[in-house]
């Protein structure tokens, strides 16, 4: 069977389980979407140079992930072009809810067990630092002094043979995979940091993408647990008259329900998307098939508190 979003005129009168619903019809986890960052500033060579099979382009797909490779130019940052020197890159990205970035990395004379290394930080405590190692994480892209990869969490992507030295050019792919503390928080920048030095090692970046799990309508709740895809904020129909007293909509830019307050001591209730599954109280109207006085003046308390009970189980 297909799996949908349920729609119910009454949510208290459904009586399957949350545990038969997901036999019957199991939730799949959200796919992570890509997006490509630019680090264009900091070109200073060209991939098709070292390896001429790399394709070019927008979405330029390599081990399944899409990469922005800029054709006819510099499209690859190269430590040996920049200096035999600390060399230091920082990447701005600006990606909520990261959870893995994948590298196109090689390098120049990696010899020994020689590293270099990437951090990603976070807009609030996110921090996670990798040391890539020499036939480990990284190789050189001829094959020069070192030839080995892990083969899991770094994957041969092009291979061009012969290559210019007689061995195989090769470009491969890195995946890094962040801690939960940037699943809520935003990845603001990369860092590079690396010791370049002659017949020593220097590091190359020629790709950088992120994995995240999108919230598409920008609700404040991510895809996978959003009962109510396409949610307007403000909203659009709701209140037709006025907000009433104890009535809830999303009025304003954010992610708060607003109400009028009663003259005298009122209920203690607060409401946000994230209480309401992604959805919005003309959402909720549809949902529970509620009267147009909640159309007119925006969701009643008991609306509200009826939804919030039984959303996480659609």
């Amino acid at each position: 069977m297909q799996c949908t979003r349920l729609s119910v005129q009454r949510v208290w009168r459904i009586s399957l389980t949350v545990a038969v619903l997901a036999a019957l019809c199991p939730l799949l986890a959200q796919a992570l979407s890509f997006q490509p960052i630019d680090f264009s500033a900091f070109h200073n060579g060209r991939i098709q140079d070292r390896v001429s099979v790399v394709p070019e382009g927008i979405g330029v797909l390599l081990g399944g992930v899409p990469f922005d490779i800029p054709a006819g130019g510099n499209n690859e940052w190269r430590g040996v072009l920049a200096g035999f020197q600390l060399n230091v890159i920082n990447i701005p990205v600006g990606i909520a809810n990261a959870h893995e970035v994948h590298t196109l990395v090689n390098t120049d004379w990696g010899s020994g067990a020689t590293s270099f290394m990437l951090e990603f930080l976070g807009s609030n405590t996110g921090y996670h630092s990798v040391l890539l190692v020499s036939n480990n994480d990284t190789r050189d892209w001829n094959l020069f002094f070192s030839s080995t990869i892990n083969g899991t969490t770094t994957i041969e992507v092009a291979r061009e043979t012969p290559g210019q030295d007689g061995n195989p050019d090769v470009l491969d792919k890195q995946l890094i995979v962040l801690p939960p503390d940037f699943f809520d928080e935003t990845l603001v920048s990369i860092r590079l940091t690396d010791t370049c030095s002659n017949f020593v090692h220097c590091a190359i970046l020629s790709g950088v993408t992120v994995a995240f799990e999108p919230d598409s309508d920008d609700n404040g709740v991510l895809d996978a647990a959003d009962v109510c895809p396409d949610t307007d904020i403000p909203e659009v129909t709701v209140p037709e008259n006025r907000l009433g007293v104890n009535r809830w909509v999303l009025v304003d830019n954010d992610h708060e329900f607003d109400t009028t307050s009663p003259s005298g001591q009122g209920p203690d209730r607060s409401y946000n998307t994230t209480n309401t599954c992604g959805c919005s109280c003309e959402q909720i109207i549809d949902e529970l098939g509620i009267g147009k006085g909640h159309t007119k003046f925006g969701c009643s308390i008991g609306a509200m508190d009826e939804w919030v009970t039984a959303c996480p189980t659609l």
